[in-house]
């Protein structure tokens, strides 16, 4: 299988790659993960996770599923006890912030 490389903050390239390629699933595990350099670059970060990840939800329409890897970045910490999915979520981080604003993209 050929390699593509795709920029998720660009909505052009990305709907024609999905257009082109007609998925029936996607797994949107890439991004700017490093929390280091997410609170560095704040604007990048929400651009590569939240934006990213919007362009290719936005471009999959109804072609395909997507699924989406998450962090446990999108809480407080403070809860004492393991987080659930339904969970309210309190980032402290761009990271996390950036995070949130791609999981409500995605739903």
């Amino acid at each position: 299988m050929e390699e593509l490389a795709l920029d998720v903050t660009d909505y052009q390239q990305v709907h024609a790659i999905i257009r082109a390629l007609r998925p029936k699933a996607v797994i949107m595990a890439g991004g700017m993960a490093d929390v280091e350099a997410c609170e560095s670059d704040p604007e990048r970060a929400f651009a590569v996770n939240s934006e990213g990840t919007r362009n290719v939800a936005k471009s999959l329409g109804n072609v395909g599923k997507m699924v989406y890897v998450s962090s446990n970045h999108v809480f407080d910490g403070t809860k004492g006890s393991p987080y659930g999915e339904d969970d309210t979520v309190a980032p402290l981080s761009a990271y996390g912030r950036a995070v949130v604003a791609a999981e409500q993209s995605v739903r």
